[in-house]
């Protein structure tokens, strides 16, 4: 991989699964090849991956839309 463009999040996940990570059934903990649980971020890190941090999915993308938008009208706590 060229090491001047940056992974997205998806490319990290899925390079995360083809070393032996497992996602956990709670959001953002992954099971680690040795057993034991890491962060996503933290796994990532363990493993060199370095990603773009402007790079979001669609649903998150959309939510963070929404907060600004409940932002601007006052309505957020």
């Amino acid at each position: 991989m060229n090491e001047s463009k940056l992974m997205t999040r998806s490319q990290v996940s899925e390079e995360l699964l083809k070393r032996g990570y497992t996602k956990n059934e709670y959001p953002g903990v992954w099971d680690t090849p040795d057993g034991g649980k890491a962060a996503w971020f933290i796994a990532a890190k363990r493993e060199g991956l370095d990603f773009d941090r402007k790079s979001w999915g669609p649903e998150i993308t959309k939510a963070k839309q929404e907060w600004r938008e409940k932002k601007k009208s006052g309505r957020a706590i």
